[in-house]
């Protein structure tokens, strides 16, 4: 197997995520990433890819975990499939098409963190009106034609976006449910029962985005 290709600081998603959250993200699955037990356990059933894909994410993760001064140590699967972080800690794991990424924080500084990888190619026919909303798709339409598959940058600020509010609410919904507004320079901003997730994205060869919300006082009470 392949070392990982690192990926370059200009395109990758560290420039996207704030002061305070550490991200580790390769190219390419680690010969020497190895799983805890109960990591094992969670990919025991799945084929030698997805088994080196979800060890490498976790290579990644206790890497970024170890820039917040923390020991080497499991992160295991949740009920509903997300990563279950230790104590004082927010973060988010993304994977697509040989890439992968971790990005974690302190949850004193951070209420929520999400991040996304897709390919940077349009959205499957008709697949658009299955995630956005009339309004989302007029204004999709309505960006500027230079080449960034706007579809799937809505779609992957809404996954990243979903990935910040969940571990508030453990509430699932539709993507429609997500409100995504895109800016061309950068960033967009989402919200979801009207709790705002402001981020930020890019577009080379992967779509990135990213949504990290400070902890501030009145944002206490999300439900």
């Amino acid at each position: 197997m392949p070392p990982p290709i690192p990926v370059s600081t200009r395109q990758g998603l560290a420039p996207l995520l704030p002061p305070g959250i550490h991200c580790v993200e390769v190219m390419g699955d680690r010969a020497d990433a190895l799983l805890y037990p109960a990591e094992r356990a969670a990919v025991a059933g799945a084929g030698p890819d997805r088994q080196a894909e979800f060890a490498t994410a976790r290579a990644c993760a206790r890497e970024a975990l170890a820039a917040l001064r923390l020991p080497p140590q499991a992160i295991p699967m949740g009920p509903a499939g997300d990563p279950v972080w230790p104590t004082g800690v927010i973060g988010s794991i993304t994977h697509c098409h040989g890439y992968r990424a971790a990005a974690v924080g302190p949850a004193e500084s951070y209420l929520a963190l999400g991040v996304d990888a897709e390919p940077h190619t349009a959205l499957p026919a008709r697949a658009l009106a299955t995630v956005a909303t009339d309004a989302e798709i007029a204004a999709v339409l309505g960006l500027p034609h230079d080449g960034t598959a706007w579809d799937r940058v809505l779609f992957c600020a809404k996954e990243a976006a979903f990935k910040a509010w969940f571990p508030l609410t453990r509430r699932h919904l539709e993507p429609t449910a997500i409100g995504v507004t895109l800016h061309p320079g950068g960033s967009f901003a989402a919200a979801i029962d009207g709790f705002p997730l402001p981020g930020r994205w890019t577009a080379g060869a992967l779509v990135l985005t990213a949504v990290a919300v400070p902890r501030l006082p009145e944002s206490a009470g999300i439900a």
